[in-house]
């Protein structure tokens, strides 16, 4: 996608994928949502795996990386 005309230069490919948890998604397809142990899988998460299975911790860290991808695109120095 960012090669392609029209986007390079304002489009960032942003590796997000190691901060699927997989100890979520187990307890996702154990069904633990829809259990006497419902309460630990909502504090971490829902069952909505096409949003990240709902966690938090997820889209922080990926929304971190898309905001420091942006960073360069927008010309401005980073805080860090």
């Amino acid at each position: 996608m960012t090669r392609l005309e029209g986007f390079s230069g304002n489009v960032v490919f942003s590796e997000t994928r190691q901060f699927w948890e997989p100890e979520l998604a187990k307890m996702v397809g154990e069904n633990v949502w829809k259990g006497a142990d419902w309460v630990r899988f909502y504090n971490v998460g829902s069952d909505r795996g096409y949003h990240y299975l709902g966690s938090g911790q997820m889209m922080m860290k990926m929304g971190t990386v898309f905001s420091e991808g942006m960073i360069p695109m927008l010309g401005v120095r980073s805080g860090r």
